[in-house]
C-alpha cells in the first residue's frame, strides 16, 4: 500500500513567488536608475530564474495527478522547454550583465 502525502503549502508560496518578482523588479529597476551593472544584473537574473520556477509551479499545480505520478502531455513538456529555455535567456544576459559590472574601468 502506498503512502500518500498532501503538502498544503500553496498560499505561503504563491507569497514567495510575488515577493521574489518584485525584488528582482526592484533591484533591476535601481541598478538602472543608478547605473550599477552588476545591481541590474541580478535583478535579471532572478526573473529569469524565476520564470522558470513560477512556470513550473503553476504547470504541476494543474496537472492532474494519478496514482503513479502527473499526466502529462507532450504539449505541456514543449510549454514548460520553452519556458525553460527563455528563462535560461534572461538569466544568462543576467549574469553577463552582473559581471561587466564587476569590472574595473580601463584607466586612459
Amino acid at each position: 500500500m502506498a503512502a500518500t502525502f498532501t503538502i498544503m503549502a500553496t498560499p505561503a508560496f504563491g507569497a514567495i513567488l510575488v515577493a521574489a518578482w518584485g525584488l528582482g523588479a526592484v533591484l533591476a529597476a535601481w541598478g538602472y536608475a543608478r547605473r550599477q551593472p552588476a545591481r541590474m544584473g541580478l535583478g535579471v537574473a532572478l526573473l529569469g530564474i524565476l520564470s522558470i520556477v513560477t512556470g513550473l509551479a503553476w504547470a504541476l499545480s494543474g496537472w492532474p495527478s494519478d496514482a503513479d505520478g502527473y499526466a502529462v502531455t507532450a504539449g505541456d513538456l514543449v510549454f514548460l522547454g520553452l519556458l525553460g529555455f527563455l528563462g535560461g535567456i534572461v538569466t544568462t544576459f543576467g549574469v553577463t550583465i552582473a559581471r561587466w559590472g564587476a569590472r574595473p574601468a580601463p584607466k586612459a
